[in-house]
């Protein structure tokens, strides 16, 4: 099991073009009715304004997947921070799309409308979408490939790729305690803290992943989950950087508690070169959008973009939204 969140391509292009955002028509008649105008500015990005209508999409998109509303909130903020930023920089540096970046993107609006069909217009007023939003939704993909195309492009060597394998990825192994709908929680958590407690005072860590543990993920990974920035989860990433390795944590994921012991990447050359080689296909692809990330807040900073979020609004329409959600009947 991978404890994976959501990319931001899955929301600010798949979940549109393949029609499954919320309330598209399918499952149930739940309607997240806005009694918060759609346009509403709930961030501040430069001179770029987030509407209601794009943060609600983002937020119901996150809780539809998590039925977490505190998390699902932050992680749509933090979603609209991210494409906003990038069409901040490109306004800034002088950047327009040009007539076949414009034809492009009125083919990908013409694929949503017709994914959705005779849904387009419930899917807008659903989550309080204006024309507008959804164009400036399909626009941050096109200005955020015009910035990759100022970065200097050049192969990395293997030194380079080995390098930001031992600076950017983690190595954890834990011990899952799931919990649902029917879970005592605080049953789960003292059985964690139980887990914890041994681990702490020295007890094989490997033989509590085989007694308590509830990921069957850990059994095909025996040496542990070696992981990049944004691959897991937040709060298991957040745990296990949070250690030194060998240190224990525990925290708590919308999958249960997590027991985390940190490992040392290079815990020997032969596991080094073992890990490495698990995932070098993928570090050029990894390598590239983490330096483009650091190199996008360098913008961010030269151009003297800032960021406010209008807190009231962003709670209001949560408020709204998980209410209207809430009360309304399932089929």
């Amino acid at each position: 099991m991978k404890f994976t969140k959501t990319a931001a391509a899955v929301i600010a292009g798949a979940l549109l073009l393949t029609g499954c955002g919320a309330n598209n028509g399918g499952g149930s008649e739940q309607k997240a009715e806005q009694t918060v105008p759609a346009d509403n500015v709930v961030m501040m990005v430069g001179s770029e304004s987030v509407s209601g209508g794009i943060f609600t999409l983002f937020f119901n998109s996150y809780n539809g997947q998590l039925n977490d509303a505190p998390r699902a909130r932050d992680m749509a903020l933090e979603e609209a921070e991210m494409g906003f930023k990038r069409i901040a920089v490109a306004k800034a540096m002088g950047i327009e799309l040009d007539d076949e970046a414009q034809k492009s993107m009125e083919d990908d609006k013409n694929q949503i409308k017709e994914s959705y069909g005779d849904n387009y217009e419930p899917f807008l007023e659903d989550n309080g979408l204006t024309e507008a939003d959804v164009d400036t939704i399909i626009s941050m993909g096109y200005y955020t490939s015009a910035l990759k195309d100022k970065l200097e492009s050049s192969e990395l060597t293997d030194d380079q790729k080995r390098d930001y394998f031992k600076n950017h990825y983690l190595r954890a192994k834990h011990v899952l305690i799931s919990i649902d709908d029917d879970t005592d929680d605080a049953a789960a958590k003292a059985k964690a803290e139980e887990v914890l407690a041994k681990a702490q005072a020295g007890e094989n860590f490997d033989e509590l992943v085989k007694e308590y543990g509830e990921d069957p993920g850990m059994e095909g990974n025996p040496d542990g989950y070696v992981f990049t920035d944004g691959t897991m989860v937040q709060e298991f990433e957040d745990g296990t950087k949070s250690i030194q390795p060998g240190e224990f944590t525990l925290v708590k994921t919308s999958y249960g508690y997590h027991v985390i012991q940190r490992l040392d990447l290079e815990e020997s050359p032969d596991y080094f070169e073992e890990a490495y080689a698990s995932v070098k296909d993928d570090i050029d692809s990894v390598a590239e959008n983490g330096l483009f990330e650091e190199q996008l807040e360098k913008w961010v900073a030269e151009y003297n973009i800032t960021v406010t979020t209008n807190d009231g609004t962003v709670d209001a329409i949560v408020a709204a939204v998980t209410a209207d959600a809430t009360a309304a009947p399932a089929e």
